[in-house]
């Protein structure tokens, strides 16, 4: 093993003087491969905040489950509490469901702003507590108890200035009287894009098992307990329920989803790893072209080879000095393609947030702003594996060729025969041909893409969008109950708008 050492400590100490006597080389060899590497990098970090992360500072997001019906979104209140108190598979289930409210607190006009209603152990079953105040508890779920709110961190800096006497005050949504009672960690926001959160009430309207509405529950599996055990209790708790409520859950039994399969969806996950497929060929052809370069390069080298394989050295010895000069070159790639690769993640942050791409590839409004982008241990394992894997990839085939020559034919030609002879053309060729067929490849999907793109863009929608206005209206619950009082709102207010100047028609969805 010191033997060993030794050696390796010789061949970096002869690897950086040889890179150090060929600066215009290195310098394109690790430009290459940290355009390459970078990109991968890049791409990787994406693609893991997206499919693999799961919610920022949420314990144990693989653990995580999330329960629908077969109504695709939505789960009565009374399945909900059937299905946390007959499961076993379960630490515990928790329900959610996101509505939009409107913010009054004296300090401006009101506002509106995302909530999402929670049970109250749901801060609790994902491993989070309030930095300031307290968490709801079972108290604040009963019907006719005082309203409370919890507020997103990113809200309260917002809004309030990071003002810690916040809690205790008392706001209003939607015009009913609400005390603040906590502000949640900076960067946690679960399940969504929202900015509140308040307990979900089951009052008597709630606990009507044919009201679907639009919650979703979700639920922490034990340790041991598999998905597949999961789906299979979840399946059998369906079956009975199917038999003792056969007017309401008839035909729509539980299914169980992972975050993947639940937020992102099939179509996301294609897009993403197809990304990560087409960088990969760039770094494949990256890669062709730097052995096509050591192919070159070797007629330089062929004296210096010559006289240590005349000296003594091994072939072994030869290879492992030359992957060792193509390690060191792709770590230098890795180096200044994570750095390329930090900048790229933050550039693409800055411009999905609120821009609404991931959230368009996804199909839902849930992550703009919340996935987290930083690079964990799987982007640092990766970056590691590639830089290095990348050399042995680039380097094995000109330090074999350089290794197999005849020594004494090469020194009575000089060396002439090394780079140029028939073996060396053929593989440079077959390099060459490679590299062409990945680029082909990867313009005809790139044109694909864009195409697809541009047909999107300029589909037909079946009507004339030009001088049209959308917009969205959420009413008070509390001050527009029945739906007698929410159609006479909406009455007045198209009347309102049909006279207003430049409007020539009004509609309402």
């Amino acid at each position: 093993m010191p033997s060993l050492l030794h050696d390796l400590r010789r061949d970096l100490q002869h690897a950086a003087r040889t890179l150090r006597h060929s600066p215009g080389f290195t310098a394109v060899a690790v430009l290459t491969l940290a355009i390459g590497i970078g990109m991968n990098a890049a791409v990787f970090t994406i693609t893991n905040a997206t499919l693999f992360k799961g919610f920022p500072r949420v314990e144990r997001n693989d653990r995580l489950v999330y329960l629908t019906t077969g109504r695709g979104c939505c789960v009565s209140y009374p399945d909900f509490e059937d299905w946390r108190a007959q499961a076993t598979s379960f630490e515990d289930i928790a329900i959610v469901h996101g509505l939009g409210i409107t913010l009054a607190d004296g300090n401006g006009f009101p506002e509106n702003y995302t909530v999402t209603e929670v049970s109250a152990n749901t801060f609790g079953l994902v491993g989070q507590q309030p930095i300031l105040g307290r968490d709801f508890t079972s108290a604040d779920e009963t019907p006719g108890a005082p309203p409370v709110v919890i507020l997103r961190y990113g809200f309260w800096e917002r809004r309030f200035g990071k003002d810690p006497g916040v809690i205790g005050r008392t706001v209003r949504l939607n015009g009913t009287p609400t005390t603040v009672v906590g502000i949640m960690p900076q960067g946690f926001s679960f399940p969504q894009n929202q900015d509140l959160w308040v307990p979900l009430i089951p009052t008597p309207d709630v606990r009507r098992r044919d009201n679907h509405n639009t919650w979703f529950a979700f639920g922490r599996m034990k340790d041991g307990v598999t998905l597949e055990g999961v789906r299979a209790e979840m399946a059998t708790i369906g079956q009975r329920l199917e038999r003792a409520y056969p007017a309401t859950n008839k035909g729509f039994p539980p299914i169980i989803y992972t975050f993947t399969d639940f937020f992102i969806g099939a179509n996301a996950t294609l897009i993403y790893r197809a990304m990560w497929g087409a960088v990969g060929f760039v770094l494949l052809i990256a890669c062709a072209n730097l052995a096509n370069l050591l192919l070159g390069r070797a007629a330089s080298r062929t004296r210096e080879i010559c006289v240590r394989m005349a000296l003594g050295a091994g072939r072994w010895r030869i290879v492992r000095q030359l992957l060792v000069e193509s390690v060191m070159l792709s770590t230098l790639g890795g180096l200044v393609g994570w750095w390329l690769a930090t900048w790229g993640v933050r550039a693409y942050a800055l411009i999905v947030t609120g821009s609404g791409i991931s959230d368009a590839i996804a199909g839902g409004n849930w992550f703009d702003d919340i996935l987290d982008y930083s690079m964990d241990y799987r982007v640092v394992s990766y970056l590691v594996a590639i830089s290095v894997g990348t050399g042995f990839l680039f380097g094995l085939a000109p330090a074999r060729r350089l290794s197999t020559f005849n020594v004494n034919a090469a020194l009575r030609d000089g060396g002439r025969t090394v780079a140029g002879g028939e073996g060396g053309r053929s593989l440079s060729s077959l390099l060459v041909i490679g590299q062409m067929a990945l680029a082909v490849v990867l313009l005809a999907g790139a044109g694909v893409m864009i195409r697809s793109f541009v047909n999107v863009y300029r589909a037909e929608l079946g009507f004339n969008t030009d001088n049209i206005i959308v917009g969205f209206v959420s009413l008070p619950r509390s001050q527009y109950v029945t739906t007698e009082s929410q159609i006479a709102f909406f009455d007045r207010f198209t009347d309102r708008l049909h006279t207003t100047a430049g409007v020539e028609s009004v509609s309402l969805a």
